[in-house]
């Protein structure tokens, strides 16, 4: 199924990524960045449900999240990734490089250059997927994720301040 988002167009195959997703077990994690990711996931509005539905995705099982910061307003500064089955036809972005020295890469990550699913929600599609689960259906595209979130929990906001 051809899909546009913004400079993104893929073939996607929500079937499959969906069938991959129902014995999926989610994050595992326990850190309280995680724990709150999955309940921030399970309330995210309706555009942004619709927006991980149209590709078979489920937002409450990342492939991998992580907390940049919280931001100065108190909210979370995700990032991270999930897989779906298909592949980019057209659009660049997310990571760039920076630097090169032959054995490493300096990457950026270009938020202008994604796509805006929801509000405080970017995405961007690359076939240059990491952690990809070993039963997961071929070809994989990876869905790149920079979001800020509520804090949600009812706990203390352990991880660091934006400086």
């Amino acid at each position: 199924m051809r899909l546009e988002f913004g400079q993104f167009i893929i073939n996607a195959d929500p079937e499959g990524t969906r069938a991959y997703y129902e014995t999926d077990p989610g994050i595992t994690c326990t850190c309280s960045g995680c724990r709150n990711y999955a309940r921030a996931a399970a309330v995210f509005p309706a555009e942004l449900l619709a927006f991980f539905h149209a590709l078979g995705i489920d937002p409450q099982k990342p492939a991998e999240v992580y907390v940049n910061c919280t931001q100065a307003d108190g909210r979370l500064w995700y990032g991270g990734f999930y897989h779906l089955r298909g592949r980019l036809l057209q659009g660049e972005g997310g990571w760039y490089t920076v630097a090169e020295d032959g054995t490493s890469k300096t990457r950026a990550w270009d938020r202008e250059s994604c796509y805006l699913a929801a509000e405080n929600f970017r995405v961007a599609f690359t076939e240059d997927a990491a952690l990809v689960a070993p039963d997961f259906p071929r070809p994989v595209l990876q869905l790149e994720i920079d979001a800020s979130l509520p804090w949600l929990l009812e706990e203390e906001n352990d991880n660091p301040k934006m400086e």
